[in-house]
């Protein structure tokens, strides 16, 4: 970067600064815009680009060994707790 480019710099930020201090409004303004773009890209890496959720059309395919497993296991759950509570408590069942 030669000496001209920095120069060219200097005087752009220095009028930039200068038409700041003449019109403080224009603060709010440049700060309400960078917001809003903020905003949108996070609103944009949130909502564009997460996985869209499935159709409710869609099928579900279920295990049916899994499936048998865990009604096996709840059935004998069930039994366990019939036969404990009638082991703990034989009054209430005569």
């Amino acid at each position: 970067m030669n000496i001209l480019d920095s120069l060219k710099i200097r005087k752009i930020s220095q009028g930039l600064a200068g038409s700041l201090k003449n019109h403080p409004s224009w603060c709010l303004l440049v700060l309400t815009f960078l917001l809003i773009v903020y905003a949108l890209v996070i609103f944009g890496l949130y909502a564009v680009n997460s996985p869209a959720p499935t159709a409710p059309s869609s099928t579900l395919q279920i295990n049916a060994d899994l499936y048998q497993q865990v009604l096996s296991r709840l059935k004998a759950r069930d039994t366990n707790i019939q036969q404990g509570i009638e082991q703990n408590y034989p009054d209430i069942f005569r």
